[in-house]
């Protein structure tokens, strides 16, 4: 009944859309066959005149002979005309030359970095530019790439029934670096479209983000969004940091692929970036006319300093624990167990919340269609 309704909208949606398209066909054809019949009239009747005078009036030579000064006048014209296309050209030329540049120095900056020997992604660094066609390209290249990885990236995903849940987190250390990855599956009691649409639009209504942080959806193409998250640089401290997030999403025939990557340089952007290395994947397929299944895994890895920022004290200090005491191996295992404590408190979270935007989503749907009928 409910998939009913949903393409009773739909199609609704779409015969009025085929009938919009259907009047300016018309139109545009209307206009090309009146354009048609101007110019051959317009012919006719010049052909008409021509003839007229032809036989009213004998030829004569300096009639018929073009002026030196009809031929400058004309060349003149023609040189102006010719050096306005020149600096059009040129102008076009310049402008290439310059988003080629860029797109070569955002090729450089991709270039693989340094990682951890255990970790299971490519790490790049992504950098926007402020040209406005670059930073488009930009956005395409970086969210293309991770789509095009996205069976590698599920490679090592749990095998288990697409309507089963559960939820996955570790942590490791490896030649001074600690990288982190955890993976989701989700049973969703909404369509396709539904998950689809609430993922795109409502990302605030299910992040899991402390109060303190500010959500801003900087910029939308066709296919990406730019998120930033704006929060104080340390607790009590005024300044304020930005972690700039891309994300992208491709559909497929019964099937939505939405994937996510920290960008690490921004032009645009006036606040310091978070420089971390993160990316995600998330795979939507339909399971039946009312449910969708969800898998999500990402992928995380931190240089290991000895002490101050990003050291393993300091992690701990961020998760109300003190660990300057303990061994390295000590410090790990700690860590580890109190992230992943915080990881399946925010995935009970992240489900409630999803399925409460769902149901919301799913309800407002319904009423749309009747009143509709």
């Amino acid at each position: 009944m409910v998939l009913d309704a949903v393409n009773r909208v739909l199609d609704r949606r779409k015969y009025f859309r085929e009938k919009k398209r259907s009047y300016r066909l018309k139109e545009r054809e209307e206009i090309d066959r009146l354009t048609t019949q101007l110019a051959q009239l317009q012919l006719h009747a010049k052909t008409l005149r021509l003839g007229r005078q032809l036989y009213t009036q004998p030829v004569k030579q300096e009639v018929v002979a073009v002026s030196w000064k009809t031929i400058a006048i004309r060349l003149r014209r023609d040189k102006s005309s010719i050096a306005a296309e020149h600096d059009e050209l040129t102008q076009q030329v310049e402008l290439q030359r310059k988003l080629i540049g860029k797109m070569q120095h955002f090729v450089t900056l991709a270039e693989s970095i340094p990682s951890s020997p255990r970790a299971q992604v490519k790490w790049q660094h992504v950098s926007l530019s402020g040209h406005p066609e670059s930073r488009k390209l930009c956005k395409e290249w970086a969210t293309q790439q991770l789509y095009y990885n996205t069976e590698a990236a599920f490679r090592s995903f749990p095998k288990a029934p697409a309507d089963d849940e559960f939820m996955f987190f570790d942590m490791d250390l490896a030649e001074n670096w600690i990288n982190v990855s955890d993976c989701s599956q989700y049973v969703w009691n909404a369509p396709l479209e539904v998950a689809r649409f609430m993922l795109c639009y409502h990302l605030r209504d299910i992040s899991i983000s402390p109060t303190d942080v500010d959500i801003e959806e900087a910029e939308w193409t066709e296919n990406t969004v730019l998120y930033r998250f704006t929060f104080p640089m340390a607790s009590g401290d005024d300044a304020s940091v930005v972690s700039s997030s891309l994300q992208g999403h491709f559909h497929e025939a019964d099937r939505c692929v939405f994937v996510a990557r920290q960008i690490q340089g921004d032009e645009l952007c006036q606040l310091p970036l978070r420089q971390s290395q993160t990316v995600m994947w998330m795979d939507l397929r339909r399971l039946d006319s009312s449910r969708t299944s969800a898998r999500v895994t990402s992928f995380s890895s931190l240089p290991l300093q000895q002490s101050g920022k990003n050291s393993l004290d300091e992690m701990a200090k961020f998760a109300g624990i003190d660990t300057t005491d303990l061994e390295d191996a000590e410090k790990l295992r700690v860590l580890r167990h109190a992230r992943s404590e915080r990881a399946f408190k925010n995935e009970v979270l992240f489900r409630d919340r999803v399925n409460a935007v769902l149901d919301r989503l799913w309800k407002q749907l319904l009423q749309t269609e009747l009143r509709g009928k």
